[in-house]
């Protein structure tokens, strides 16, 4: 009969020749005769761990340990088993015994950095780190190895280190682990500010071959990294098509779909992307930041009721977020719950260790509703708080700063206080315009929009002295540029208030500083300026060089632009494309100030399509910048009168950085009978001796009304020119629109003007003939690339894509037919 021993090395023969079932019969029958054999508990315990029962496997090398404590490799198979039946907290003081006994025992050095790596407690990563570098330098040779290395590395901030870690991970890896090392060095590039880097990176791990499927959920996780950074980089549709290869692979990756969602919502497909935060939200309800972003699409989809019951969602799971607290009493009264609005705004504002500037926005919005319920006192008793917010930067303060402002002009009546801070809070901006980002005149535009917030108030128009006070005692004088424009506002609002003289001296005594205001005709000037006019036409009109006539019939429009040779070069093309994609064979005439050599040979390929006319003047080289502009601005209307006479047709006088998005003869068509002429039209602002007629778009029908509004508009601003020219004031900016304001109101009358709407940044006509509508070119053009866009979207439009090519330049979205 055999031994212990003899049956022991029997069975591991078998157990080494692969005769894996002998050998567990051979094992157990040991046990069965001689229970304590450790080496047989030891064997048939990696036996076990080979076949997958890890839970078995750690049950009997635990028995053969405590026989043998001493026993190295009894330890680290246990130590392995548990890592392998998830028990990683029972393996890691197992491989700390290794190690105690053996330092340099590279599997445990390895396999302990791996669990550590993975564990959130504080330090972990750390004391991983320094055993991934003691494994490297056992096992210079290990690819995995590396690979994990630099992953703890890049976990940890340790940029530099993981990137290395990694490069040497690609030095011997193929397959998904060289996969893995590629994605993982992206995350460091990224992390490192090298996007581009980082691009490449994802790419070549995700061009390793086979790898969606030999490992697809690797596959997944590099298309989600890359979606992620093509979207940071603006690249909305690549992303897009990376997020949803991810998915295909990966449906159940949250972040993927996450992800795709906020690009669709970029992309406009605001639909679309509510799916994807509802799919994240049906696999995980506790996801705070789909709740979050559901909410915030319903709200810009306008659907309250919706973004409420998001918003809902998201307080249950953090129900003491005082932002979210904020936003639901926002969206209660955007949904005209107003009563729930003022409440919640007040259980918001009771919370103890609510930040100041939270405090202070939900004071001046519950303030707000008070105004509009009428319970002014309310709303004044809100003031200490109210007073404490500090706008934002950019567009987003500057809404801040005109939401307070209209506030505090509403609770006026009740304390003079909220005029003492209507001033200061102008004369802040006047002092921080700068640093917030703001636009220069930000603090003029406040005052002056405050004036026509209450203009449209019953008693507005007696508490303007009072505005126009606080402005002038606390804003005058903090910036030299902007106290001009303040006087101006004076002016004006003496013109309002009838008092005349007042605003003749506040305007007079602008000539320097703001040329225009001076230019404004009061009482009589309008008739003396242009009586005084007439004589100088004639040899004005003999400065013009008439090329061509737009060929066509008395009752065709024509469209009509001026622009120095250097902005006819910049935007014609785009202009005229515009044109032809809606209106082929339309009329075009381009008047030059300046003209260049070979721009007449330009105008004919700039406007395929169109029936064009062209004329030209050369202005004086010594003029001033300021009355060079605005004779540029200017130039089309000054010679309406010539322009006229000569076609006889109705006129659309545009600006030439801008499009039109229909057929130009429908804003002709669109003037009823006795309104001959069409531009926009705010006689209610407070700046309207400048603003009430912008100069973009004008439409000037047939008949002897729309011919005397042109010569009057004509000839106030020859008098101006002349006198410029003869050595007096240069010629003020926005000199054109003060002439056109005048036009209306002198020869015109305003009964007589068809309004221009503006709906965003659309102007519009509705008439018989359908809506007419024209787009200028105005955030735009402070784009760095704003020549290769106006190139791509001329290309896009003479290639038949018409409208789509228009709403994708200006990003606008689609308009109903036009």
């Amino acid at each position: 009969m055999a031994t212990i021993a003899e049956a022991l090395q029997a069975a591991l023969d078998h157990h080494q020749a692969g005769r894996l079932a002998e050998a567990r019969i051979l094992y157990g029958r040991i046990l069965a005769a001689a229970p304590d054999t450790p080496d047989a508990l030891y064997l048939l315990g990696v036996l076990d761990a080979q076949a997958g029962h890890f839970d078995v496997a750690a049950a009997g090398l635990e028995r053969a340990l405590a026989l043998r404590p001493e026993a190295v490799a009894y330890r680290l198979t246990l130590a392995k088993a548990l890592m392998a039946s998830g028990r990683a907290e029972a393996a890691i003081p197992q491989f700390r015994a290794v190690l105690a006994q053996q330092p340099d025992q590279a599997e445990a050095l390895a396999a302990l950095a791996r669990l550590l790596a993975g564990r959130a407690e504080p330090g972990g990563k750390d004391e991983a780190a320094g055993l991934f570098e003691r494994a490297a330098r056992l096992a210079p040779a290990d690819a995995a190895l590396a690979l994990d290395q630099g992953r703890c590395l890049h976990a940890l901030g340790r940029l530099d280190a993981a990137a290395a870690a990694l490069a040497r991970a690609l030095s011997l890896a193929t397959g998904t682990t060289a996969a893995g090392a590629h994605i993982t060095l992206g995350r460091v590039r990224e992390a490192q500010g090298q996007d581009d880097a980082a691009l490449a990176a994802y790419q070549a791990g995700l061009a390793v071959p086979g790898l969606p499927a030999s490992d697809p959920a690797m596959a997944a996780q590099g298309l989600q990294a890359q979606g992620a950074l093509l979207h940071k980089q603006d690249r909305a549709q690549d992303a897009a098509v990376a997020y949803e290869a991810a998915l295909a692979l990966a449906p159940d990756l949250l972040p993927a779909r996450f992800g795709l969602g906020q690009v669709l919502a970029g992309l406009g497909r605001l639909e679309a992307a509510a799916d994807c935060f509802q799919a994240v939200l049906d696999r995980d309800p506790a996801n705070l930041m789909a709740c979050e972003a559901l909410w915030q699409l319903r709200e810009r989809q306008e659907r309250p009721d919706q973004a409420l019951a998001a918003l809902d969602r998201a307080l249950a799971l953090a129900p003491d977020r005082p932002d979210l607290l904020f936003a639901r009493a926002r969206l209660l009264h955007q949904d005209q719950r107003d009563g729930e609005a003022v409440s919640a705004y007040a259980a918001l504002m009771a919370m103890g260790d609510l930040a100041p500037d939270l405090r202070a926005a939900a004071a001046s919005n519950r303030a707000t509703l008070l105004v509009a319920r009428g319970d002014i006192a309310a709303a004044a008793a809100l003031l200490p708080d109210v007073q404490a917010l500090v706008p934002g930067a950019g567009a987003a303060g500057m809404e801040d700063c005109h939401r307070l402002a209209r506030l505090l002009a509403d609770v006026a009546p009740v304390t003079d206080q909220a005029w003492d801070a209507l001033g200061r809070l102008v004369a802040w901006v006047a002092t921080e315009w700068r640093a917030r980002d703001y636009f220069w005149k930000s603090a003029y535009y406040l005052a002056l929009e405050t004036g026509n917030h209450l203009l449209g108030k019953p008693d507005g128009a007696a508490r303007l002295s009072r505005l126009v006070a606080a402005v002038t005692a606390t804003a005058m004088g903090r910036d030299p540029l902007l106290d001009p424009w303040f006087t101006f506002l004076d002016g004006c609002v003496a013109l309002r208030l009838g008092h005349e003289r007042r605003a003749r001296d506040c305007f007079a005594g602008l000539e320097q500083a703001l040329p225009f205001a001076a230019q404004v005709p009061l009482g009589d000037d309008f008739q003396r300026w242009t009586a005084a006019a007439a004589p100088l036409r004639a040899s004005f009109d003999a400065t013009l060089d008439w090329g061509r006539t737009a060929p066509g019939e008395a009752d065709e429009p024509v469209v009509l632009v001026a622009a120095d040779s250097r902005y006819v070069r910049r935007f014609l093309p785009f202009l005229a494309a515009s044109i032809a994609a809606v209106a082929a064979g339309a009329r075009l005439h381009v008047h030059i100030c300046n003209p260049a050599t070979g721009d007449v040979d330009f105008l004919a390929a700039a406007a395929p399509g169109l029936r064009l006319g062209w004329s030209t003047e050369a202005l004086d080289a010594d003029l001033h910048h300021e009355t060079r502009l605005t004779y540029l601005t200017a130039a089309r209307f000054l010679r309406l009168p010539q322009i006229q006479d000569r076609y006889g047709a109705p006129l659309v006088v545009a600006d030439i950085d801008a499009a039109f998005l229909s057929d130009p003869a429908r804003f002709v068509a669109a003037l009823p009978v006795g309104r001959p002429v069409a531009a926009t039209w705010g006689p209610t602002n407070l700046a309207a001796p400048y603003d009430a007629v912008g100069g973009g778009l004008v439409v000037i029908g047939r008949g002897d009304v729309a011919r005397a509004f042109a010569r009057g508009v004509a000839d106030l601003l020859l008098y101006h020119w002349d006198r410029s020219r003869k050595g007096g004031p240069v010629l003020g900016y926005f000199l054109d629109q003060v002439a056109l304001v005048a036009g209306v109101r002198f020869v015109l009358t305003p009964d007589r003007l068809l309004p221009v709407h503006r709906a965003g940044r659309v102007y519009r006509l509705d008439g018989g003939a359908g809506a007419a509508m024209f787009v200028p070119i105005v955030p735009e053009k402070a784009l760095p690339d704003i020549d290769a866009r106006l190139d791509q979207a001329v290309a896009a439009l003479r290639a038949g894509v018409g409208r789509q090519a228009l709403e994708a330049f200006f990003q606008i979205p689609p308009l109903a037919d036009a």
